[in-house]
């Protein structure tokens, strides 16, 4: 089937307060030399294209072009309307801006020190005006130090296909300090009021920051839109959502308003509560107004990383999450999935992948964990991370650009023709 790269709906960014069909012409990802009107609004009249794309850029450690994920070998995407059982719309793009700021973002941390968050923003080179934002938070247990290591498939995915990507780099609090001291991580704990319990690890260097991470970026995008020109163009801040991939999904369940419990967290396995007694009271919410919807791969469930029975009560935004057979360690995946019948119903959609490739690190965008799982071929995995793509798009075209395309393949029944049942999509 032949694939027509173009916006869901016929190519309307439906929620766009500019003309729907523009592209924007002074946003362009190489030509710094152009002419047209890219529709500034300064005092000193319309600014050319090559002035936009300067004050796009301007602060940034660096630029580069990133290849767009095509999984090529998986089942045809759509085109508009869809014929047949098929996977939602291709990208737009083969190729994005990489745009790093390694030291734009920053506040003071529970510390009082200054705590630097690198972010890259990725955008297609056809971008559509006042496009929809959806930031980024890796997973992993050391945390990212640099933008270019956090959820680069996933970002070069999403922006291909109309979206400006935020993909942010959560440092962690070191475990040891330089002068053989007490180190961050223990001041960390310290502040918080973590008890120091015998063979009890406080489980906060990866995750305590993360929200407050995500709101100093969204203060960050704020101030840019108010004072740039070429960012006001680009981007709208209030069609927001978050995308977050393991110790990433933690804090997009966190965004969208799910509580945690610090004081007692602990790592799956652990068996969190035995050492320090989990209490409803030590709940707290980190919830992000701004953000409108999440998306959550590889989600913590109940007695994990200080989530609880009781947390998942308080989702208050919509959220697809997605799982599979071999997403972390023994007994990983089926805690995972318990959080679905925890969060309250509706606008909530779960992907399970029932397929040996299903490995964690697929489910964070890279294919080489599924590659090196014995008896799975290339194409195999290639159709497991398109049937990811395909979910996390429609999701967020239904809830950021309000299209019924999108909403009518999340819908449908697809992921499991295609996949023969071994994938399901299902909501509530």
């Amino acid at each position: 089937m032949a694939c027509q790269p173009q916006l869901p709906d016929g190519g309307a960014d439906a929620g766009s307060s500019a003309d729907a069909g523009a592209v924007d012409a002074g946003l362009p990802s190489a030509d710094a030399g152009g002419t047209s009107d890219a529709g500034g609004t300064s005092d000193a009249g319309p600014k050319d294209a090559g002035t936009m794309a300067h004050d796009f850029y301007s602060g940034a450690d660096d630029r580069a072009m990133v290849d767009v994920p095509q999984d090529n070998a998986a089942p045809a995407a759509c085109t508009m309307p869809p014929v047949g059982p098929c996977l939602y719309r291709p990208p737009l793009v083969a190729t994005v801006e990489e745009v790093v700021f390694d030291d734009d973002v920053s506040y003071l941390d529970v510390l009082g020190r200054r705590r630097f968050v690198s972010i890259a923003v990725y955008r297609a080179p056809n971008l559509p005006r006042h496009a929809p934002v959806v930031l980024m938070s890796h997973g992993g247990a050391q945390g990212v130090r640099h933008a270019t290591k956090a959820m680069q498939e996933w970002a070069s995915i999403i922006s291909g296909a109309g979206y400006v990507v935020i993909s942010l780099a959560h440092d962690d609090y070191p475990l040891s300090s330089n002068d053989g001291g007490v180190s961050d991580y223990e001041l960390l704990c310290d502040a918080v009021g973590v008890p120091r319990a015998s063979g009890f690890m406080c489980d906060l260097k990866v995750n305590w920051a993360r929200p407050y991470d995500l709101q100093a970026v969204l203060s960050w995008l704020g101030d840019r839109e108010a004072t740039n020109d070429a960012w006001a163009e680009a981007i709208d801040l209030k069609r927001v959502a978050h995308f977050g991939h393991s110790a990433g999904a933690g804090a997009a369940l966190m965004a969208g308003g799910v509580t945690r419990n610090f004081l007692c967290a602990q790592p799956f396995g652990a068996n969190q509560g035995s050492l320090v007694p989990c209490s409803t009271t030590n709940l707290v919410s980190r919830r992000i107004p701004q953000i409108r919807a999440i998306v959550a791969f590889s989600p913590q469930g109940p007695g994990s990383d200080g989530f609880m029975t009781e947390s998942y009560a308080s989702l208050a935004v919509p959220m697809l999450m997605a799982s599979g057979r071999y997403d972390g360690d023994v007994g990983e995946p089926q805690n995972r999935v318990l959080l679905w019948d925890l969060v309250p119903g509706g606008e909530r959609w779960k992907v399970f992948l029932d397929h040996d490739g299903a490995q964690h690190g697929l489910l964070g965008g890279n294919l080489d964990p599924c590659i090196n799982a014995p008896g799975v071929s290339v194409a195999q995995c290639q159709t497991l991370r398109a049937t990811l793509r395909a979910a996390a798009l429609a999701f967020l075209d239904a809830q950021l650009r309000q299209s019924q395309a999108g909403r009518a393949w999340l819908g449908s029944h697809y992921v499991e023709t295609l996949s023969g049942g071994a994938s399901t999509l299902v909501s509530r």
